[in-house]
């Protein structure tokens, strides 16, 4: 667990996950739990009952605010609901310097690259998990690395114009 600026971060690897945000032309960096990142709850829950799997409480979305599917109905109550978990790339960008392990510093990468503006989700996720399949309806989901796609100024893993990746 990493204090930084009064703010504790606990990333753990394939787990708590960093995630790139585009909402309404305005970039924000996310350190969360992974499971909120299944865009679209609903058709997740659909490819576990489908592969045979029954689940324990199926239709309950309270580990998400209650929120089934995240879209432009529902990303504004969202991205609300997760102001705690937003974190600058300032922040990152000393959690990354500051990371003892250097075999630890693929957890630094971000997963997940989602624009709520252009409706497209891309996963660089390092583990199956398949965000991009699990998207609502009428968005653009991808699994490619992302990094280049990143606004300059918010590439935190590059300082001093190194890149620790």
């Amino acid at each position: 667990m990493k204090k930084v600026e009064n703010m504790t971060i606990d990333i753990e690897y394939a787990e708590t996950i960093i995630v790139g945000v585009l909402y309404r032309e305005k970039w924000n960096w996310y350190v969360t739990d992974k499971e909120m990142w299944f865009l679209d709850l609903i058709k997740f829950e659909k490819a576990f009952i489908d592969a045979g799997y029954e689940l324990y409480n199926p239709g309950d979305y309270s580990d998400r605010f209650d929120i089934p599917i995240i879209n432009r109905h529902t990303v504004a109550n969202f991205i609300e609901y997760i102001e705690e978990y937003k974190v600058t790339t300032t922040q990152l960008a000393k959690m990354l310097l500051e990371e003892s392990d250097k075999d630890e510093i693929d957890k630094y990468k971000p997963s997940l690259f989602v624009n709520f503006d252009t409706e497209t989700l891309i996963s660089n996720f390092p583990e199956p998990a398949s965000f991009e399949n699990y998207i609502p309806d009428h968005w653009k989901g991808l699994y490619k690395d992302f990094l280049e796609d990143i606004p300059v100024d918010e590439r935190y893993w590059i300082v001093d114009e190194q890149s620790y990746f």
